[in-house]
């Protein structure tokens, strides 16, 4: 087998491709043969050195990645009984980093069933921005038909899955973007409205809402004047919208339930609002990091990656 290994931080060169020992897998495991890997900005956080939970949990040297989509190698003892599935079957699965790899051994509840109708490239690139998208939206807040939702950076993957699973919940929902390239992509993820905030300050308007969701964070002090409060001195309700907007931390039962349902859920979405999901093929571990380091400049319909790469 073989993996995409960082031995130390730093630029794109660090990313070394090596050969290893084909891994096992322990008992309660299922063993991926991988033929897709998502990439994410996270993994340029982490080859970067800023990623605490790598550094805390795994140090150098590391193999990134989150998800991955593949076909079933192995079983170890009780995962197949388990887990249903069978050696051959097309998964997805989510990991704790060591994503980028040719072979990758993760607990069977952290495997599903590749949908119907789903490449490999899809099934990889879907669990870290639809369960980030889906923890905000469904698991830290009671959404209600006709709430008026506005979600920062829009174009992005949390953005365009935080638009779609708004519209299924049957939300207004409003983005906002950095550039007026990015306002068709946040329309064609079912963005009711959408803010150029290069052009409009988004601030100064009389619109309110009832949730406003940024996954960057340089605009969450700013959108706390567009919240509709039910008391103007709750002071205590804005310091707890703050920390919902923290990273979540993934447990084995968050993961599981995730798994199962929330792929149910997407597909029922695709089939009463078109609901999409986007997915680049990028061959060259090089040129994928580049690609998710500049995720910015991705235009999701039609334009490809801006900047020349295959």
């Amino acid at each position: 087998m073989h993996k995409i290994v960082i031995p130390k931080p730093g630029g794109y060169d660090r990313l070394q491709y090596r050969e290893f020992p084909d891994v096992q897998p322990a008992a309660g495991e299922i063993c991926i043969s991988v033929e897709a890997s998502g990439v994410n900005y996270a993994d340029c956080a982490v080859r970067w050195g800023l990623y605490e939970s790598a550094k805390r949990f795994v140090g150098y040297p590391i193999t990134p990645g989150f998800e991955v989509a593949g076909k079933i190698a192995a079983f170890g003892e009780g995962a197949e009984a388990a887990s249903g599935l069978q050696v051959g079957d097309a998964v997805f699965a989510v990991s704790f980093f060591g994503g980028y790899a040719t072979r990758v051994c993760v607990p069977a509840h952290q495997v599903r069933a590749l949908p119907a109708g789903w490449s490999m490239a899809q099934g990889a690139g879907f669990p870290a921005v639809f369960f980030t998208a889906y923890h905000a939206l469904y698991q830290q807040m009671r959404l209600k038909p006709g709430m008026k939702i506005l979600v920062h950076s829009a174009a992005g993957g949390v953005g365009t899955a935080l638009l779609q699973l708004g519209k299924v919940a049957g939300c207004e929902m409003t983005g906002v973007v950095g550039s007026s390239h990015k306002v068709q992509t946040a329309r064609d993820s079912g963005a009711d409205h959408v803010i150029d905030y290069t052009k409009h300050d988004f601030t100064e308007g009389t619109e309110r809402y009832d949730l406003i969701i940024d996954s960057v964070g340089n605009h969450s002090p700013l959108s706390l004047r567009g919240l509709s409060f039910s008391d103007d001195g709750d002071r205590n309700l804005r310091r707890r919208i703050r920390r919902r907007l923290a990273l979540w931390h993934a447990r084995p039962d968050f993961i599981t339930y995730n798994v199962k349902d929330l792929p149910d859920r997407f597909a029922a979405g695709q089939r009463r609002r078109g609901m999409k999901l986007v997915a680049w093929t990028i061959s060259s571990p090089e040129l994928a990091a580049r690609a998710a380091g500049q995720a910015d400049a991705m235009i999701a319909e039609g334009g490809g990656l801006p900047w020349g790469l295959p």
